[in-house]
């Protein structure tokens, strides 16, 4: 432990929830608002295991299996697709 954490108490240990929202948004913008492509970020953003297990089969077309969430970071592979 450091000493800030020693004077002033122990860090807050809970996950932070990342926001990907803006990640559609600039889709949205390179892609002239393309209605599926912003569906599918925001889709991914919102719920990102959910849209890998949906997806399974095409993150496997490139070597990842998503049906163990222990053995993967969803931070590392939810963009993949």
């Amino acid at each position: 432990m450091g000493i800030f954490s020693k004077l002033f108490g122990t860090k807050d240990s809970t996950p932070a929830i990342k926001d990907y929202s803006f990640i559609a948004d600039i889709a949205a913008f390179i892609t002239d608002n393309d209605s599926e492509v912003v569906s599918k970020l925001r889709e991914c953003a919102n719920d990102p295991w959910a849209y890998a297990e949906k997806n399974a089969s095409r993150y496997l077309q490139r070597g990842v299996v998503v049906s163990d969430r222990e053995a993967n970071d969803i931070d590392d592979i939810c963009w993949i697709v």
